[in-house]
């Protein structure tokens, strides 16, 4: 009985946590009487003592430490999930349109970050707006290097599994000699190649290492999610392709910062663990604000 239970819907786990994110973010907009305040949030009335004079021990407060703030995020958070249930409508009947878009997208993001040394010198964003922030790391039209990082393993994820989807529907029934002639005559598969060549290429730039471990693991699950649709040798021919260009794109864009970086990250370990503990320390007096 337990082996032949069915999974549950990826989708509906995915609107279920998105939706409860949503609800538990508007909870903290509700304002609560002192007494259940206190045991939600014990450290919420000392806070305000402290940062808002005109504040009343005996008055209703939201959980929020800055509603104005979380009222914002709350809004942004409706609107990505709305934005994310867009698209998985209309994924089905433009795929294939929304890969092209999502590529041409990155193929302009990562130009302007790889050549911001050149098209803005002075490290201003489109070559006249300064980062309101000195410490600031733009890249390209992304003020921060971390964010198109970010960015850029989403828009991977959707155009290896372009790439996978077009290469099944193309060379499935192909013959070895026969794929070979396809393939150098693929200007579509061969465009989507080099988008991903050059969007892992500016990863590379960015000296992200969290965007370059998200980058690797995605090309892992959407290989995964995809082996059923596709014919294995396909598959494998896709994946070997996929990578190599990735690692022909890393070498290109010369990753020394990269691996300074995580020469740098395991020499000083006591720097994450001192920010994991002020973290927990935090979580654990505003536990939901």
């Amino acid at each position: 009985m337990a082996l032949g239970r069915s999974w549950p819907d990826p989708r509906r786990l995915a609107d279920a946590c998105g939706l409860a994110a949503i609800a538990v973010a508007a909870l903290q907009l509700v304002p609560l009487p002192p007494s259940v305040a206190a045991v939600v949030s014990p450290e919420a009335a000392a806070f305000r003592s402290q940062v808002d004079l005109a504040s009343t021990p005996d008055a209703w407060h939201p959980v929020s430490l800055d509603p104005a703030l979380t009222a914002v995020s709350l809004m942004l958070a409706i609107s990505a999930l709305a934005l994310f249930l867009t698209l998985r409508q209309a994924a089905p009947a433009h795929a294939r349109r929304l890969v092209q878009w999502i590529a041409w997208t990155a193929i302009v993001a990562s130009l302007l970050g790889i050549g911001k040394s050149m098209l803005a010198p002075g490290g201003q964003v489109y070559g006249f707006w300064t980062p309101r922030q000195s410490n600031a790391a733009p890249f390209g039209a992304i003020i921060n290097r971390n964010h198109f990082a970010a960015w850029a393993v989403i828009a991977a994820g959707i155009l290896i599994g372009g790439f996978m989807a077009h290469c099944a529907r193309r060379y499935a029934q192909a013959i070895v000699r026969a794929r070979i002639v396809a393939i150098l005559s693929d200007t579509h598969g061969l465009w989507l190649l080099f988008t991903l060549a050059l969007l892992t290429a500016a990863l590379v730039f960015t000296g992200s290492r969290a965007g370059v471990v998200g980058l690797v693991s995605t090309g892992a699950a959407v290989g995964v999610l995809v082996r059923r649709r596709a014919n294995g040798r396909t598959l494998l021919f896709a994946t070997v392709v996929a990578f190599a260009c990735f690692a022909a794109a890393a070498t290109w864009a010369r990753p020394d910062r990269l691996v300074a970086r995580l020469s740098a990250e395991g020499s000083q370990p006591g720097m994450r663990a001192v920010i994991w503990d002020a973290t927990i320390a935090m979580a654990v007096r505003y536990p939901i604000a």
